[in-house]
């Protein structure tokens, strides 16, 4: 019996979740999870890419704001 063979079924979308901003900019991790997304949205491309992020520590920016400047 030959095994079954799975194909990819297409992303809807890529989400790229918040990991903290402090002082309004990006954090190191934050950083590399955009990075990660970015790969991802290029091998799943068409795909959009979502980002979500809360108030920062602070409460005078939101990641989700600060992300697609990057």
């Amino acid at each position: 019996m030959e095994p079954a063979t799975r194909r990819a079924s297409p992303l809807a979308a890529i989400v790229v979740l918040g990991s903290g901003s402090p002082d309004c900019e990006a954090s190191p991790t934050l950083m590399a999870q955009l990075e990660q997304g970015l790969t991802q949205a290029r091998c799943w491309s068409p795909s959009q890419v979502v980002v979500s992020g809360g108030l920062d520590f602070d409460g005078r920016c939101r990641e989700a704001d600060i992300m697609p400047t990057l």
